[in-house]
């Protein structure tokens, strides 16, 4: 992307505000904003740049939404929180299938335009009915709004994937051990097959039937790596369809 439109984009005029309502306005227009700067844009990579800006949108906006707001909305009207969380449910499926992609290709322009329907009919709920719902409760505003706006620094702090500083910093330190581990592992390695091979060579010399189960042992294939990914992506999803699940009957479970 030229940095005069990325410019552009994060420079989207939005109102100074701690209220709760204009925090979560501000949210939505940004949001709309990118998807409407992703749909016209004619650069692959700008889309793919765009799209990721998206999706880091809607990760911190749901979150801080869920943490929030929806609870104190569902003291007022379980029916309008349910359906809230369900639609985040939906729109974090898409979400994590989006995460991943590397180029922009038809199959994402389908799904972003999924995306698209869903943010829209989300926000259009959310500002015509939730937001009078917020309103009724009683709270105060302006605390909840600066709540919201100190959460969504934390989580953007943390590349908005709700990783906290602390935790990224903790990873990478795990990464760099885990990397001297493999490096001290591959060193072991290649030392105990330069002895099997030793071993291996004086059994060929020397003939008889080692020779032979040596060579069976060797033959042994590892499992399919790709088949590997693909089993645990898609035990992924299943366990994101879980968490919404989940979320809404914890929800149906306290207004019976």
């Amino acid at each position: 992307m030229e940095l005069n439109a990325f410019l552009e984009v994060l420079n989207i005029p939005l109102k100074e505000s701690s209220n709760a309502l204009d925090v979560l306005k501000s949210d939505h227009m940004r949001v709309k904003e990118l998807i409407r700067k992703f749909e016209t844009s004619k650069s692959s990579s700008e889309q793919l740049m765009l799209m990721k800006m998206i999706l880091k949108e809607l990760t911190v906006h749901t979150t801080i939404e869920e943490n929030h707001v929806y609870p104190i909305v569902d003291d007022v009207d379980h029916g309008v929180a349910a359906e809230a969380f369900e639609e985040h449910h939906v729109v974090k499926i898409l979400i994590s299938e989006l995460e991943s992609v590397k180029n922009v290709n038809e199959s994402v322009i389908a799904k972003m335009k999924v995306l698209r329907e869903l943010v829209k009919h989300h926000i259009r709920e959310e500002e015509n009915e939730l937001f009078g719902k917020l309103k009724k409760s009683g709270t105060d505003l302006n605390a909840l709004g600066k709540k919201l706006l100190s959460e969504k620094q934390k989580l953007k702090g943390a590349g908005g994937d709700g990783k906290t500083e602390k935790t990224m910093k903790g990873e990478e330190k795990k990464s760099s051990t885990s990397g001297r581990q493999r490096k001290s592992a591959s060193k072991k390695s290649s030392a105990e097959k330069s002895v099997k091979t030793s071993g291996a060579r004086k059994r060929t010399t020397s003939g008889g039937k080692k020779s032979t189960r040596g060579k069976k042992s060797n033959g042994k294939t590892n499992g399919n790596p790709l088949k590997e990914m693909k089993k645990k992506a898609r035990s992924a999803v299943r366990q994101l369809k879980k968490k919404g699940q989940n979320a809404v009957r914890q929800i149906k479970k306290k207004a019976s």
